[in-house]
């Protein structure tokens, strides 16, 4: 396993190094997160097939258009990964209007929400899964009024397409971050990662109590992971039937690893966010795979490696707003 680990750990670096060369301007966070995605799903980054994306996205979109924003390079590595760009693109703006219906102002957060919808309907119609997503997200509202924003839009629509219904999603995020926010203080990042131990109708409390398990492992072992939004990222390893001690021995082989790749090192990147896609790829390197007879554990398997992955993407982009914010004040 340390093995493909460590290969995945380099997919990550290569596709770092090809995106930021390919697309200079953009941003590093951004860039990185498009590299995740590429590295996690095993691919090798196309920066070619990514230009030829970025000229059909300018061709059909405006300048302040919102799929322009933080979430385009997420975007332009799934138009280059899927099998017709302009056709993913002309889905994924249609969930978007969706998604979008009687709003004023753009989301790039639906943006995010109306790729993965996307990626998990196939040919299916989406229009009750928009309408389930709305659902979704009208309920974590009423739970958490004051934390529930904008960014947990691309979790309802991750949850909505589970196959759950909407009660039972409900009572199982609200049950884990009951038990979850007796160990963390972030409510933001305890709801997000509530809704990562929704994604199956399991055992929520051994799940939670797994998850703080390879939490504590990885403090003890002085590789302290963070308590933000990145625990999202420990709760996907979680449901993996995998031990804690040796998921945290995997995480902390990753990010030694990384640690000492161009870019990655505790000045450039930081080391709560090196954790974060050194746990991303353990998650990818760990993840069952499909052997055409548990279609149910490989469709939640890889609902938690997108789901990890949009975490790394949201994490991004509320720090490319920050940064933005900052240097207009």
């Amino acid at each position: 396993m340390e093995r493909i680990i460590r290969e995945k750990c380099t997919l990550l670096v290569e596709n770092r190094k090809a995106i930021t060369k390919a697309f200079k301007w953009e941003s590093g966070l951004m860039s990185l997160a498009a590299s995740s995605l590429y590295a996690a799903m095993g691919k090798a980054a196309d920066p070619e097939k990514l230009k030829e994306c970025e000229k059909m996205l300018k061709s059909e979109t405006s300048v302040l258009s919102e799929f322009r924003g933080n979430v385009k390079m997420p975007l332009l590595c799934k138009m280059a990964l899927s099998e017709n760009p302009q056709e993913y693109l002309g889905r994924v703006r249609y969930i978007y209007s969706l998604l979008q219906k009687s709003k004023i102002l753009g989301d790039e957060y639906r943006v995010l929400a109306a790729m993965t919808l996307c990626d998990h309907l196939g040919d299916k119609a989406p229009e009750s899964y928009v309408e389930k997503t709305n659902e979704i997200y009208s309920a974590m509202k009423e739970n958490h009024k004051w934390i529930t924003s904008n960014e947990d839009i691309p979790f309802a629509a991750m949850l909505a397409v589970t196959g759950q219904d909407i009660g039972t999603i409900s009572e199982n995020s609200e049950n884990a971050y009951s038990v979850l926010k007796k160990y963390f203080r972030d409510s933001n990042a305890v709801q997000a990662l509530s809704h990562v131990l929704s994604l199956e109708d399991l055992d929520v409390e051994e799940n939670c109590a797994k998850t703080v398990a390879i939490y504590d492992y990885l403090k003890e072992q002085k590789h302290k992971f963070g308590k933000s939004y990145e625990l999202a990222t420990l709760g996907s390893l979680a449901m993996l039937d995998i031990p804690s001690e040796k998921l945290g021995d995997f995480i902390i082989y990753a990010d030694e690893y990384l640690k000492d790749e161009k870019g990655f090192g505790d000045w450039s990147l930081g080391a709560t966010e090196r954790r974060m896609y050194a746990a991303l790829m353990v998650l990818s390197a760990c993840s069952p795979k499909d052997d055409g007879r548990s279609a149910n554990i490989v469709l939640s398997s890889t609902l938690s490696i997108t789901i990890a992955i949009e975490v790394c993407i949201i994490i991004c982009m509320a720090s490319c707003v920050a940064a933005t914010s900052a240097a207009t004040n």
